[in-house]
């Protein structure tokens, strides 16, 4: 589609704030806040996915905003408990996506498949077709 490679020239990812908060972390665990485990991370991830979920049952735009921001950083805590470098992975999470996108959409045209009359599920059953293919 129109404007997809631009995706990525468009400067989409700020790697400016993900290094500040990054930066921002260390310094905090250098000070002792920090988890004590990976797992102990990984239920705070798990918290933040459960108020989110609790905010959309009550539609609370707002609050499914913050709590959609407290996961972004619980995701961050947790892969600077694991010392990933959480910039470098998300590119290349960034990365993988828009290639199997593009993948995607050219599916779609070489089979002459029209989008908007393919099923949530048919969408779903191509874009795992397509991940799996990678």
């Amino acid at each position: 589609p129109p404007g997809l490679h631009g995706l990525h020239e468009s400067g989409a990812m700020n790697p400016t704030l993900l290094d500040e908060i990054q930066s921002l972390q260390r310094d905090a665990m250098a000070n002792g806040f920090r988890w004590p485990d990976a797992a102990t991370a990984l239920e705070k991830v798990r918290e933040e996915c459960n108020e989110i979920d609790h905010e959309i049952e009550r539609d609370n735009r707002d609050r499914i905003e913050e709590e959609i921001g407290d996961l972004f950083l619980a995701s961050l805590s947790l892969a600077s408990t694991l010392s990933i470098d959480a910039s470098k992975t998300l590119q290349q999470s960034f990365e993988r996506f828009e290639n199997r996108l593009s993948r995607f959409f050219d599916r779609i045209r070489d089979e002459n498949i029209s989008l908007h009359e393919m099923s949530t599920r048919e969408l779903h059953d191509l874009w795992c077709e397509v991940k799996r293919e990678s």
